[in-house]
């Protein structure tokens, strides 16, 4: 695997969110070569300030907003833009996100979907799909 596609609100921000967290794991993720990308619904009018922060303070790479690109998740064109503003194909990314629907709708679409319910959980996941020890 080599992208990871993660939602920002009820994921990364949110109540139950573990923030600080998160930074350690995408951190570690950049440097060992992986491509990260917020992908959220939330409208371009609407962006929360913590969301720039993502990618200001280097822990994404990017942020697809569906305002920006027409569709929404779980519009499977939705994670391919994502995939695509990564520069990795669909079938080398990972979707986290805490929709059973979205995560039904990458799976559909080719990606391997994580469905977020605690971060702990999630990360027990992800370190053997990006090969993390």
């Amino acid at each position: 695997m080599r992208g990871l596609i993660i939602d920002y609100a009820g994921v990364l921000e949110g109540p139950g969110a573990d923030a600080e967290s998160w930074k350690l794991l995408l951190s570690e993720l950049r440097m060992n070569g992986i491509g990260i990308a917020v992908l959220t619904n939330i409208d371009s009018f609407d962006v929360p300030a913590d969301l720039a922060r993502w990618k200001e303070t280097g822990y994404v790479d990017e942020i697809v907003m569906s305002s920006e690109i027409g569709v929404e998740k779980p519009d499977f064109e939705a994670f391919y833009a994502a995939c695509r503003a990564l520069g990795e194909d669909h079938k080398d990314c990972v979707c986290v996100d805490d929709s059973i629907e979205n995560i039904h709708a990458a799976v559909r679409a080719g990606l391997i979907g994580v469905l977020y319910t605690a971060y702990d959980r999630t990360e027990a996941e992800l370190r053997p799909l990006f090969n993390l020890h």
